[in-house]
């Protein structure tokens, strides 16, 4: 390998490690807790879940700045100035990604789950399937946020544009998994049942996969991006609402997935409808 690939390689894992460190630190700004006071002291389950959704997020982010466009330009340039400029594009980038998982947390909190408050849920009564919900906003807005900045011509326009219209996809997907399912949502996760919350987390993956696709690429215009967004997700909509009602009757010979769930709090349960959903959501990625 030769010196300024080893150079600029180098210098992406520093610059990850250093986003990494410093993202703990910016959720400490937006919770109105000690993080580690919670997850040492109190040794308070739901918050590792949330925090460890976090951190995979934080991660999907500084890989969509670092495989984007920017990066990507200096491939072939062996000048370690050009590099380091770079280098803090794509730093700018990754921080302002990670200011928008916290807020894309709190929007989803406020609009998908407003008959109580997440934060009382996840340290006082800490709620691991709150706190599983909340790991599965985190993972699903970091591939938005992440996939905006993938490929020629994104930048912190773009990101903000999708990051906004993929906040809206999420709502919306999150209401019409409370309408098509056979329980109250609400009243599952402020029950503290795990294994509601935990297929909750793994539909938000699941579309969350599906958005990197709407949103992920090279951008061509607001036209292009648009009608690349609506193939995606349209479709991704209907193949998720179908997994998931496949997986509620097919997956088990002498029950449903939402007995399971529901009356048994069966976090099996939750498991098989999880891999069942995100698997469809990888084959719309892959294979759409």
């Amino acid at each position: 390998m030769a010196f300024d690939e080893l150079f600029k390689d180098a210098g992406y894992v520093v610059l990850g490690l250093m986003v990494f460190f410093l993202s703990k630190l910016i959720l400490g700004l937006f919770l109105p807790f000690d993080v580690d006071e919670e997850l040492t002291e109190k040794d308070n389950p739901a918050i590792g879940v949330a925090v460890a959704g976090y951190l995979a997020g934080v991660v999907i982010v500084f890989l969509g700045g670092a495989m984007g466009s920017e990066s990507a330009a200096i491939s072939e340039v062996e000048s370690a100035g050009v590099v380091l400029g770079t280098m803090g594009i794509v730093f700018g980038y990754a921080l302002t990604g990670v200011v928008l998982l916290n807020v894309g947390r709190m929007i989803l909190d406020k609009a998908v789950l407003p008959k109580f408050c997440m934060i009382k849920e996840i340290t006082e009564d800490r709620n691991v399937g709150a706190g599983a919900v909340e790991c599965g906003s985190y993972i699903s807005t970091g591939l938005v946020v992440g996939g905006s900045l993938y490929g020629e011509g994104g930048g912190f326009l773009t990101m903000l544009v999708f990051f906004v219209v993929g906040q809206v996809t999420l709502i919306l997907f999150a209401k019409c998994y409370q309408w098509t399912t056979k329980y109250d949502f609400h009243k599952e996760i402020e029950g503290n049942n795990v294994a509601a919350g935990m297929a909750f987390c793994f539909n938000l993956i699941a579309m969350g996969v599906i958005l990197l696709k709407a949103v992920g690429g090279d951008y061509l215009g607001i036209e292009d991006s648009f009608e690349r967004y609506y193939g995606a997700v349209l479709p991704g909509f209907v193949m998720l609402f179908l997994a998931h009602k496949a997986s509620d009757f097919f997956l088990l010979s002498k029950s449903s997935l939402t007995h399971e769930i529901v009356n048994d709090r069966n976090v099996n349960g939750a498991w098989l409808e999880g891999v069942c959903v995100v698997g469809v959501s990888c084959l719309i990625y892959f294979l759409l």
